[in-house]
């Protein structure tokens, strides 16, 4: 790393992190990762649905409740990533 100035403050440069190589999954592992998301995004669903009927508002933040709506949504961008990316039957 070597130091830069700018306008009298000296800044480090971090050096760009370099992706390492991916090995090839095979077909087989990829329809099992498929499957293994396909049922965790429909567990999320019902998850959600649970989690959208709850009222009390001291339960909705305890931290396993907080927690799992992070899940939920983090499993809908999946999905949503999901439906964009993959064509489906009409």
């Amino acid at each position: 790393m070597s130091p830069k100035r700018k306008k009298g403050i000296e800044t480090k440069v971090q050096p760009t992190p370099t992706a390492m190589p991916i090995a090839p999954i095979s077909p087989d592992v990829t329809q099992k990762i498929q499957r293994l998301i396909a049922e965790m995004i429909v567990i999320s669903s019902d998850i959600g649905l649970e989690l959208a009927t709850i009222d009390d508002e001291k339960l909705l933040k305890h931290p396993l409740i907080v927690k799992t709506r992070e899940l939920v949504k983090k499993v809908k961008e999946i999905r949503e990533l999901l439906r964009t990316t993959i064509p489906t039957a009409s």
